[in-house]
């Protein structure tokens, strides 16, 4: 006990608990600020898989993927695309929807998952994980995110919670227990068991996902960093995009091949 006593309290909170913990509890959290950004000027990506059966086009049955671009000065959601997986064509699909309905975004933040790190997506960039096929000769060829002039910045391993998408699912989550989608709810671990769902159309799930994110745009009442009181994402985003020099939109799904 006397040797424990004699431990300063940063030795102590190691002993407690475990080194890697005890270096996480002593940085203090510090979010990051959105004062003087424009609207455009950053954009976070991010996919959730959401825990409704589906029957997909071509008759295959699953749970269906979500890719959301959300632009971090308004924290509006100015880009998503619906797939059967997180997968390189989803994350195309779902950036030249936001080109063509918004502008190009001059940055986009973003994990390190392969989906949105391929060569499709990422080609002739450095993402922050160098996985083996960054390393082909091939990987020069530029992907979409080159092509449209726009930078990449990956989060670090383990910055789930710096990325402003992470927040935007989590308003959205309830969106599986939606009274539509009654009986075709995969179970979660805290969920009633659900052993056989019935699953519903896609054109259904993507019906109320574009209603639920015309929804979030439009809601007064949210405090997100950006948002003056009683503001909605729709306006402040209008508002921030004022002074910022538009980029020029190509066509995207035709110069773009998808």
């Amino acid at each position: 006990m006397r040797h424990w006593e004699r431990q300063d309290e940063v030795r102590k909170r190691a002993l407690r608990m475990g080194e890697d913990k005890a270096a996480k509890s002593l940085i203090q959290y510090q979010p990051r600020t959105v004062e003087d950004m424009c609207a455009m000027q950053q954009v976070e990506l991010d996919g959730r898989e959401f825990k409704v059966k589906v029957r997909f086009r071509d008759g295959k049955i699953g749970c269906p993927w979500v890719i959301v671009y959300t632009d971090r000065a308004s924290s509006r959601i100015v880009g998503y695309a619906i797939s059967d997986s997180e997968n390189e064509e989803a994350v195309a699909e779902a950036t030249i929807r936001m080109c063509d309905e918004n502008d190009i975004p001059d940055l986009v933040y973003t994990d390190n998952g392969s989906a949105i790190n391929g060569k499709r997506m990422m080609g002739g960039l450095k993402p922050l994980i160098q996985r083996k096929e960054t390393r082909s000769p091939d990987w020069e060829v530029p992907g979409v995110l080159k092509l449209l002039g726009i930078e990449l910045k990956n989060a670090g391993p383990n910055k789930a919670r710096s990325k402003l998408s992470e927040s935007i699912f989590s308003v959205l989550r309830r969106f599986d227990n939606d009274p539509v989608f009654h009986q075709a709810q995969r179970s979660g671990p805290s969920d009633t068991p659900n052993p056989d769902p019935v699953p519903v159309d896609i054109e259904l799930f993507e019906r109320f996902m574009a209603k639920a994110i015309r929804d979030f745009n439009a809601r007064t009442d949210s405090r997100a960093q950006g948002l003056m009181p009683g503001e909605c994402r729709n306006y402040a985003f209008v508002r921030l995009s004022e002074g910022r020099i538009s980029r020029a939109v190509p066509r995207c799904k035709a110069d773009l091949s998808v």
